[in-house]
């Protein structure tokens, strides 16, 4: 599966996620960011990072998600 089609999966879960849930939750957060950088001293000089994070709180408590997936790319 290409990493687009990841990116627009877990993006439809938290928008489904948010628009189904909340009114059961007082607050509710998702962020999904992608970043590029280059000139890296350690690993591949060149690299996509992809970001999600979600947090809400409830009456019951506080929940927190956070995945990071780092992507290395050779250039010939």
């Amino acid at each position: 599966m290409h990493k687009n089609r990841i990116i627009q999966i877990v993006t439809l879960f938290f928008f489904t996620l948010n628009s189904q849930f909340c009114t059961a939750f007082d607050w509710t957060s998702s962020d999904i960011q992608q970043l590029y950088g280059s000139d890296f001293e350690l690993g591949d000089a060149n690299r996509h990072t992809t970001t999600v994070e979600h947090a809400h709180g409830w009456k019951y408590g506080q929940n927190f998600f956070l995945s990071i997936l780092s992507i290395g790319m050779i250039l010939a």
